[in-house]
């Protein structure tokens, strides 16, 4: 029985290990974001508000 318990508590520790390094690790590698706003023809009204509301929220 005490083999077991030892075993649930390694277990548990490095899960708790491994998303300490996922967190850290996605911290170091910030997401990152290509928007194309090229067209050929039709241009959508809302691309011209939506290039700064995403640069925004990219400095936030």
């Amino acid at each position: 029985m005490r083999i077991r318990s030892t075993m649930a508590m390694v277990v548990v520790w490095a899960a708790g290990l491994a998303g300490v390094t996922a967190r850290a690790t996605a911290a170091d590698n910030p997401a990152r974001l290509l928007v194309v706003t090229v067209t050929t023809g039709f241009r959508h009204g809302s691309i011209a508000t939506a290039e700064p509301v995403l640069e925004e929220l990219g400095r936030s």
